[in-house]
């Protein structure tokens, strides 16, 4: 009982404390160079973009439709009110999905920055990505070389 005591009255906090503990894990993660700390933080975050666009495409509905529920909840405000706070909220939404998206970009970047350059170099794994084109034709098709790629995933 306790549990659930604590669960409904500090439901808000938990997930804070997972973001902030996801946030070390990135710093430690490239402190340290590994790569497999970056992972928490870019499933997490990628979650909350998805539910974000879920919220910013609910919020659309809602705006379009103005079904009488939000009418009902908002009684206190005319209903000329309510649909320019919706809209404001909807674009908060999406100018966040923006935000959130771009840094989770940046993160990805790191994170594949740290797997193939930096712990492929600790493991003596050589990068190779593709072969030059090794002759070209008239009607500008291309051959490329075929070589067995010599990169391996290290291990995590």
């Amino acid at each position: 009982m306790l549990s659930a005591w604590i669960v409904m009255n500090y439901y808000s906090v938990f997930p804070q404390i997972v973001g902030i503990i996801t946030s070390i894990l990135i710093i430690v993660g490239d402190r340290s160079e590994k790569a497999w700390m970056y992972i928490p933080y870019l499933v997490l975050k990628a979650c909350s973009i998805l539910g974000s666009i879920l919220l910013s495409i609910y919020l659309l509905v809602i705006i379009i439709a103005l079904p009488d529920f939000v009418l009902e909840t908002y009684k206190q405000w005319p209903e000329s009110v309510v649909r320019p706070v919706l809209i404001t909220m909807l674009v908060i939404t999406f100018i966040s999905v923006f935000i959130y998206t771009y840094f989770w970009y940046i993160i990805f970047k790191a994170y594949k920055y740290m797997r193939d350059e930096i712990e492929a170099k600790k493991f003596g794994v050589k990068m190779v990505v593709y072969s030059l084109p090794t002759q070209e034709y008239a009607n500008n098709q291309q051959i490329y070389r075929q070589q067995p790629s010599n990169y391996v995933q290290p291990p995590i």
